[in-house]
């Protein structure tokens, strides 16, 4: 792990049905996964991917990247800074 991957990131919102969720929740839905699973395949807690999945909290961009992974996902889609900026090319 590098410096790099030490750094805050946040879940990304998208519009669903109309109304702002965490892209993590929408691709944990689409592919009927649960959130135990996830957090296995990730190598985290099933709470933690759950609070990402309902737009509370935030990780290391390390497991960011376990998460993304997991779901089949670029961690670019999945979250942003916690500024709200894109997080780059990684």
């Amino acid at each position: 792990m590098d410096a790099t991957d030490r750094v805050f990131v946040k879940p990304r919102g998208v519009i669903r049905g109309g109304e702002l969720t965490a892209g993590l929740l929408v691709a944990i839905d689409n592919q009927e996964l649960t959130y135990r699973a996830v957090g296995e395949a990730a190598g985290v807690n099933h709470q933690t991917v759950w609070n990402l999945a309902h737009m509370r909290g935030g990780v290391d961009l390390a497991k960011a990247k376990g998460i993304a992974e997991a779901v089949g996902r670029h961690p670019n889609e999945l979250f942003s800074h916690k500024n709200g900026d894109d997080l780059g090319v990684i």
